[in-house]
Order: structure tokens, then sequence, then C-alpha cells
């Protein structure tokens, strides 16, 4: 929960903050407001302990850089950067989005609904698409860094956020001390435990582990802090919990190979895969049932979650009630999966 600003005068640059969001290793997130324009933006701010270390000021500014390259609707966009005059502190200012993480979403609410959680996948992945794109790896794609705007709305939007350790593509890393591990443990891919460098197959592994989350509300190796390793390294991830979803299942085994040449090609192919079993899915969940003393079917869902808003009515003729369901299930596939 946001705090308040530790004095309520207190200001960086142009700016004047308002609450306190979060804190990090590196520094703190604050709500504050653009006093030239008039308008609310996050300020991530470098922390007071380290101002005048290089290495930190360096790493701060490159989180900058890096986010600025990329430009899409999924990225929380910058606005402005620079250095405090008064403090000397590093700052980075950007829109302000009013809304709970993916993380906190779930935990309070529950898991998504299927089709749900097949929006707010498209949207996130695009996102992450579009930072390979750039010649980026994000390597911290988790719930906690995707905000949701206007959560539970028609037009709620997921964004991704937090380019702390992000790198590009070719990048050896020099920043980051020889042999450290980087990322979160519940979301990192076999090869970065390994000790090998971060691809975009590395986010995609962590996109499906993050796909695993919203749908069960457990990653796919919930397990004790020191057993991270072995899971990811030689576990086999948890099944969904419905039987009614076998297609989405697989794509999201798929994503999460232990070997990355195992993976998709791409997030956007990932995404295509997920959104066709999705379809796939939830066409398998619907079936034609008789209605008890009349001469029609209905369509009902296998589970509560694949449930439709109406009932789909046929009339019968002297065939057999077993054909008509094929050809009552097929067509509500063709419907749903967008065919003829």
């Amino acid at each position: 929960m946001a705090e308040p600003a530790p004095s309520a005068s207190r200001r960086i640059a142009g700016y004047e903050l308002l609450r306190l969001h979060g804190r990090g290793g590196m520094g703190e997130v604050y709500e504050a407001r653009d006093r030239a324009l008039e308008r609310r933006v996050a300020l991530k701010v470098l922390a007071e302990h380290l101002v005048g270390d290089a290495s930190a000021a360096t790493r701060f500014q490159r989180e900058i850089t890096l986010a600025a390259r990329v430009e899409h609707v999924g990225i929380v966009p910058v606005y402005t950067a620079g250095v405090d005059a008064a403090s000397g502190r590093v700052y980075i200012a950007t829109r302000f989005v009013d809304g709970p993480n993916l993380q906190t979403q779930v935990r309070v609410n529950g898991p998504l609904k299927p089709s749900d959680a097949t929006t707010v996948l498209g949207q996130l992945g695009s996102a992450l698409q579009a930072v390979h794109d750039a010649g980026l790896v994000h390597r911290d794609v988790k719930p906690h860094n995707v905000l949701l705007w206007a959560p539970g709305a028609r037009d709620q939007h997921a964004l991704l956020t937090d380019f702390g350790i992000a790198s590009a593509v070719h990048d050896t890393g020099h920043l980051t001390r020889a042999g450290a591990i980087v990322g979160s443990p519940a979301y990192m891919a076999p090869e970065l435990w390994r000790g090998e460098p971060a691809t975009p197959a590395s986010d995609q592994y962590a996109l499906a582990c993050v796909a695993q989350f919203i749908l069960t509300g457990r990653g796919p190796f919930d397990t004790l802090s020191d057993a991270w390793p072995r899971r990811h390294l030689e576990g086999v991830p948890e099944p969904l919990p419905s039987a009614a979803a076998p297609a989405t299942q697989r794509a999201i085994a798929r994503a999460l190979s232990k070997r990355p040449a195992d993976r998709f090609s791409s997030v956007r192919a990932f995404l295509d895969q997920l959104g066709a079993a999705a379809a796939f899915d939830r066409a398998e969940a619907v079936t034609q049932v008789l209605r008890a003393g009349t001469d029609e079917t209905v369509t009902h869902a296998l589970t509560e979650q694949y449930a439709l808003t109406e009932p789909t009515v046929a009339l019968l003729t002297d065939r057999a009630p077993s054909e008509i369901i094929r050809e009552r299930r097929l067509a509500a596939r063709r419907a749903i999966m967008g065919g003829d």
C-alpha cells in the first residue's frame, strides 16, 4: 500500500513527492506531481545512500536509456529523466498507473478467468515482443512488474514496467557482479541458473510462468526458496487444475521447456499458439444436451469457467442425438475460433 511521502514539502527537480509507492535496493518509487504540467507521475529516484556511487548511477541511467528505447502501448512510457541539482539524485519520471500489479490482483481476487487471462497475456506478450524487437531482453518478467490500468473494466490493459536489470541481447553484463544470478527466482529460466546469458527465450519462459500463475494462482514450480534451482533445472511443471484445458497446458509446457531451443521461436509464436489453444479448449468445453421433456438441445459448458452467457438452441430431427451433439460441438468450435 502506498505511504505518505516522508515530507509533504519534499521535491525532486520539478516534482512534488506525494506518496511513497515502493522501495528497492537501488531507490524508491513515488507518486509525484509535475508542478509545471500539473499531472501525476511515477517518480523513481536513486537511493540517497547511493548518491556519489558512480556504478549505481551508471546502472540507473542505463535503465532509463533502455526503457526509453521501447515505444509500445503496453510499456509504461518515460516522460523525463535527469539529476536533481539539490540532492544529486538521479530520477526518472514515467506515467502514473493508478492500478494494482498483477501479483496483487491475483492474490486478492484469485486466478483470472481463462478469457481474461488470454487478454492479459496477449497484451503483456505483445509488449515483451516489442522489447525483443528493440534488441533488448527484459530479464525480470513477473506479475509484480505488470501493472493493470483500469482493472476489471472492459478497457483494462496490462503494462510492463521495471527495466532495472534489462539488457541488450548481446550485452556481456559487465555491470553485474561476476557470477551473480540476476532475476526473480520463481521466474528464472534453467539456463540462467546455469550462468548462461539471458535471451528472448528466457523472457518467454518467464512469461509462461506468469501464464500459469494467473490461471491457477500458483507458479509452475511453487517451492521453498532454497529449492528454486533444482525445480527449474529438473522439475516437472505443475499441471493446470482443469482437465478442460489440455491445449493451453501443452502450449505453456512447451514454453517451459528446459532447453531454450525447444521453446517457441519467439514470444509472438507462443502467443499465437496460446490464443489458438485457449479457443480450442473453450470449444471443447462446450457440448449439447437434450432438454428434458422437449425436442431441443441446449449448449452447456462442462465447467463454470467456460460458461456461455446465453444457450444455443437447435431443433432435433430424427437423427441420433449423438450426431447432433457432434455437429453442434464442431459449430461451436468453428465460431469460437473464427471459422465459417
